[in-house]
């Protein structure tokens, strides 16, 4: 991942837990989307079911997120690590809340780049219809 690029980013959870029991669970992702995401990327959309979410984000200028760093800046591992500390911190809380252990989200996120305006189009119509 590199600054300046959006990206449709996906995970579930793993089988059979939830990753949203209740609406409160919902308020608590967008909570932590807010204080992890919207510091380095604009998010353009979020879509939530009970077992999975999507998202696109356009992460922001090089310049923005070496100000946020701690150096050497390398933006693939500074993206990654807070795209993790995103995903733990929500997967901590809702474990503490219903007293579960482990993963709560599949291994590895999965990520696609979008490369055009009608690339970006098309997964917002997904998004409308699923």
């Amino acid at each position: 991942m590199e600054a300046t690029f959006t990206y449709y980013i996906y995970n579930s959870s793993v089988q059979p837990e939830l990753l949203f029991r209740q609406t409160e669970d919902y308020n608590l992702f967008r909570e932590k989307i807010k204080r992890y995401l919207d510091p380095i990327g604009h998010l353009h959309a979020l879509k939530l079911s009970p077992t999975e979410f999507h998202l696109v984000i356009e992460f922001n200028s090089i310049r923005i997120l070496k100000n946020q760093a701690k150096q050497p800046f390398k933006s693939n591992k500074f993206l990654s690590q807070k795209l993790a500390d995103f995903f733990n911190s929500y997967a901590q809380s809702y474990n503490k809340k219903y007293l579960r252990k482990g993963a709560l989200f599949q291994k590895n996120f999965k990520r696609s780049e979008i490369f055009d305006l009608e690339h970006l189009d098309e997964i917002m119509k997904e998004f409308a219809l699923g």
